[in-house]
């Protein structure tokens, strides 16, 4: 009975530990190409304090890449120095599958909230700023991080996967 009671004890720790594992590593939403990205208020709230999610994109298709098209942007942004680049909340945007690939920058802006735009023009997200892979594999990773106060309505993004560009050298006559 006392084996059967530690191996009862043993399995249920096992799964409290799995749950909590699961749990943390569950970080943002799952969204597949063609389908909008949101921050965590959704579509029609806000998003919370102190939030620090990452989300990975990655096509479906080898050889296709991720883009990701800003079509609604109201992260809170201060014209002082904020947490970076003029943001107090802010998305970072990495060329690859996680947070060690190339940072395309740190971003944040109010356009379709209040106009609030961040101190630094190069950290300035506006509707329609898109963002496209270049790395082998295809994928953006997007880091998301708000301070203690003031939550904004957020984001909304189009997620599309397709072929890379077909660039060509020009000719010349």
């Amino acid at each position: 009975n006392q084996f059967k009671m530690l191996t009862n004890r043993k399995y249920t720790l096992l799964a409290v530990l799995l749950t909590f594992v699961t749990f943390l590593g569950t970080t943002a939403q799952d969204v597949g190409c063609g389908e909008p990205f949101f921050d965590s208020g959704g579509a029609t709230g806000v998003y919370g304090n102190n939030e620090l999610t990452t989300t990975t994109f990655c096509p479906d298709v080898v050889g296709e890449i991720v883009t990701l098209t800003f079509n609604y942007v109201d992260i809170e942004a201060t014209l002082g120095l904020g947490i970076q680049q003029g943001c107090w909340d802010f998305i970072e945007i990495f060329d690859g599958p996680d947070t060690d690939s190339p940072s395309l920058g740190v971003f944040c802006g109010e356009e379709s909230g209040d106009g609030g735009v961040p101190s630094n023009p190069d950290a300035l997200l506006s509707i329609g700023d898109a963002f496209s892979a270049t790395n082998a594999d295809g994928c953006l990773t997007v880091v998301f991080e708000s301070d203690g106060s003031v939550q904004e309505t957020g984001w909304e993004a189009l997620v599309s996967c397709g072929p890379p560009p077909d660039c060509t050298a020009p000719e010349f006559s």
